[in-house]
């Protein structure tokens, strides 16, 4: 199921009449076939018809697959908006390249949506890892 994620990821717009299916995956009990479904659906393109599915992986028990879920939202643009909140939720996330991720996210989605949760990303520039800090800037 992962490599057929992976496989359906690298064809990316041509696969897009398959992402159904690779959503189904989202829910699959390994981790890696998770976050392999999550990075082919970006990778797939307009993936906006499962941005529900995808925000829910940003609760995901798998450092790996909440890293991939703010990465997808952060390409989804407006699309992804509305889950702006639960982004910023992962600010404070164990995982480092996940907090360096939702930086990276809330700054893609645009000023406005930044803007709304500024008092958190400044959190991070004292974050202790410098990815995150540089992710803050």
């Amino acid at each position: 199921r992962k490599a057929a994620c992976e496989v359906l990821g690298d064809l990316g717009a041509a696969a897009a009449a398959h992402a159904s299916k690779v959503a189904e995956c989202l829910t699959d009990k390994d981790d890696g076939v998770r976050c392999a479904a999550v990075i082919a659906l970006a990778q797939m393109g307009d993936a906006s018809a499962h941005v529900e599915q995808i925000a829910a992986c940003l609760q995901d028990g798998d450092d790996d697959v909440r890293k991939a879920a703010c990465d997808a939202l952060a390409q989804m643009g407006e699309a992804a908006e509305c889950h702006a909140d639960a982004i910023a939720e992962t600010l404070a996330d164990d995982d480092s390249m996940v907090r360096q991720a939702a930086c990276e996210a809330l700054g893609q989605l645009g000023p406005e949506v930044a803007a709304q949760h500024m008092d958190n990303i400044v959190d991070c520039l004292a974050d202790s890892k410098t990815d995150v800090r540089r992710a803050a800037l």
